[in-house]
């Protein structure tokens, strides 16, 4: 393997898991990740991997859909950054697979859940130290479950340690979070489903199309990365002005009304003193 490659590039994504060659990885990965107790057995790839994607270099929906032999829906995305907007995106992106399903002449009986998985590459869950969360629709007074139809998994990668003995779900975290670092395999990971993922790594590393066209996204996501973090400043920025702007306001109010009561009280005391405050 020539060089290295960080596998949560959403052009190595999108090869990993949404290119029908790898669909054994995907389902790999949702068994892992979900630990079900009945394992999903067959998925389909509801949008497959498209080179021209990502041929204009412009940023792309990277997520890959799949459905299930139940009918279940899976959708699964990287995430580079953290930007502020980041919960609404994701109750957006499950939402819009959810009301995909009701097209014409299907009942609300037919809805399937939906299951989002999100793999992340820096925290939203800040008050925890957990790195996976299953978020799901839960009554706050009973902790009861209001319905099984949403389903959302946040894999903080930051967050994810290698621990003394990996578990089953902790292989693609591992993966995802460490890859970038590897020309090979490490021993801990020898799985034929672990060492086909290698593989594809190493096929874009290798191959020099590939890796040019691997290298554009890098440099590309990592601009965009930095105009991200410009615009955030600018916002922090403009939110600081208009607090400032708001307490000035308030202080000149707050002065205007003093000055008001000042001389309403000078125009008491000139009257008290038999003069007339108009003269």
């Amino acid at each position: 393997m020539k060089h290295y490659i960080n596998p949560t590039i959403d052009f190595v994504f999108k090869i990993l898991f949404g290119s029908l060659e790898n669909i054994d990885l995907l389902l790999d990965f949702l068994n892992r990740t979900l630990q079900p107790a009945n394992p999903i057995e067959t998925i389909q790839i509801l949008n497959p991997y498209n080179e021209r994607e990502f041929e204009t270099d412009k940023l792309s929906i990277v997520d890959v859909r799949v459905v299930d032999e139940k009918g279940y829906n899976y959708q699964v995305e990287v995430q580079i950054g953290s930007p502020h907007f980041l919960h609404k995106r994701i109750m957006y992106m499950w939402s819009r697979q959810y009301q995909s399903q009701m097209t014409k002449g299907v009942k609300f009986a037919a809805l399937r859940p939906v299951v989002s998985i999100w793999i992340l590459t820096e925290d939203v869950m800040l008050d925890s130290l957990l790195y996976h969360h299953h978020i799901q629709a839960v009554d706050e007074y009973t902790g009861k479950l209001f319905t099984d139809q949403m389903s959302i998994h946040l894999l903080e990668l930051d967050k994810w340690h290698e621990p003394d003995k990996l578990q089953t779900s902790d292989y693609w975290p591992f993966f995802f979070k460490d890859a970038k670092n590897w020309k090979q395999l490490p021993k801990k990971l020898d799985t034929p489903k672990m060492r086909q993922a290698m593989k594809v790594l190493k096929q874009i590393s290798d191959k020099q199309a590939e890796y040019y066209r691997y290298q554009a996204r890098e440099d590309y996501l990592r601009l965009q990365e930095s105009l991200m973090d410009d615009l955030e400043q600018e916002r922090v920025k403009s939110k600081q002005k208009s607090v400032r702007f708001e307490q000035e306001r308030i202080k000149f109010e707050q002065e205007r009304v003093e000055s008001k009561q000042e001389k309403a009280r000078l125009v008491a005391i000139i009257r008290e003193a038999g003069i007339d405050p108009n003269k």
